[in-house]
């Protein structure tokens, strides 16, 4: 069994790879406060508790006894997650007791990770520790994503889910606030480095930017946006635990696209069979249990398909008026066309009813209303896809010649 000493023993082999404020001892007490965080780390040790008694001694069973270690967490965030795969791993164990030791030895780490260049979370072993990293552009990129998406569908009023309700599809024709941060992030992504002192780059584009401004309005999380970058977070948590299962049955695997999709029907497993645990957090969704755990991975999947298409058109963007910067280079994706991104979309979008079907074994089948529901947002999302390109092309010249001339960090 491992505890806080070789899980931190384990961490410091690879930290410093994966974590760019690791070594920058001001930037790390900064960034991470123990004592600041301490409550939220508290509340979810409290949390692994909680999930502990109900499942039926299952973290204890699972020997995760040492996430109750507030030692072992420098960020409330981070001891969050790791409570949310707890949540996961010991649904499973409870239903499926004898896969115990394919459960085992599970860590999440967060990381200062700004790049977009490696936004996915991923699972690294460090025998004998299976880490699940997190970055945090992965998860600012989830609610940037679906902050946009709300806001257009739902004009910027928390109607989003009204909208779908009755059959509004329709994409708002002015660039979302969230999407013009979006856009600033990635155009300042080679500058941007969160142990780096002075002006934040994002910031300086925004500001002085006549399109890629900030709306000045005060941050409200709309209902839709929660729902979408809450339950595609846990489904990707779900997808590398289950490449810790996959790892147990066998180490060999190689790892290419069979293992990617072997990973995402074994992850949708999990995230099915505990979602119980998060139910309640969907309050105001117009959608039964089972339409509600279809859009874990509805959104984490668009989201990846989203970025990439994004991604390419500001590559084509910025190389109108700084071809051959290093930005050009950046951004740009070597291989997948923009009609094989489309066409993976179309691929997963027939995996759904797959994943209907595990989700009905579960005891969570899609009500009639689910499937009109969903459909709706399967054609908002084409919509708003489909309107990337013109907020792309609105984006000035001066503010793409001002990201090129950023110096790279």
């Amino acid at each position: 069994m491992i505890d806080r000493a070789s899980i931190e023993a384990a961490w410091a082999t690879i930290a410093h790879l994966l974590d760019p404020v690791h070594q920058d001892a001001e930037a790390d007490a900064l960034l991470r406060n123990p004592e600041a965080e301490s409550p939220g780390i508290e509340a979810a040790i409290v949390h692994m508790g909680l999930v502990d008694r109900t499942m039926g001694g299952a973290i204890q069973a699972l020997g995760y006894d040492f996430a109750a270690d507030p030692l072992l967490w420098t960020r409330a965030n981070e001891a969050t997650l790791q409570a949310r795969c707890l949540q996961q791993l010991s649904s499973w164990w409870k239903v499926n007791p004898q896969d115990a030791a394919l459960l085992q030895d599970v860590v999440v780490r967060t990381s200062f990770g700004t790049s977009y260049g490696f936004a996915t979370p991923q699972h690294i072993i460090v025998a004998p520790v299976h880490f699940v990293i997190v970055p945090y552009v992965y998860q600012e990129l989830l609610m940037l994503s679906a902050r946009a998406f709300d806001e257009a569908l739902g004009r910027g009023e928390d109607k989003a889910w009204s909208a779908l309700a009755n059959s509004d599809t329709g994409i708002a024709p002015s660039m979302p606030p969230a999407m013009r941060r979006l856009f600033a992030r990635l155009l300042t992504d080679h500058a941007f480095h969160p142990a780096e002192p002075g002006d934040n780059p994002t910031d300086a584009l925004m500001a002085r930017s006549e399109i890629l401004c900030p709306d000045g309005n005060p941050y409200e999380p709309y209902t839709l946006e929660s729902h979408l970058s809450y339950s595609a977070l846990d489904y990707a948590l779900s997808h590398e635990l289950a490449h810790r299962v996959l790892h147990a049955i066998n180490p060999d695997f190689a790892i290419d696209q069979a293992l990617e999709q072997a990973a995402d029907l074994i992850g949708f497993r999990f995230f099915a069979c505990s979602w119980g645990w998060r139910d309640d957090i969907f309050e105001g969704a117009p959608l039964s249990e089972g339409g509600r755990i279809l859009l874990g991975p509805l959104w984490f999947f668009y989201s990846a398909s989203m970025f990439f298409t994004l991604r390419s058109l500001l590559a084509a963007r910025v190389a109108e008026f700084a071809p051959g910067s290093a930005l050009a280079r950046r951004l740009a994706f070597k291989g997948e066309p923009l009609l094989a991104l489309t066409e993976r979309w179309h691929r997963v979008k027939g995996l759904l009813a797959q994943y209907a079907e595990v989700a009905a074994v579960f005891g969570a089948p899609l009500s009639k209303l689910d499937g009109v529901i969903l459909d709706h947002l399967t054609i908002a999302l084409s919509g708003f896809t489909d309107a990337l390109q013109g907020w792309v092309e609105a984006i000035p010249e001066a503010d793409i010649l001002f990201a090129a001339e950023l110096p790279e960090i």
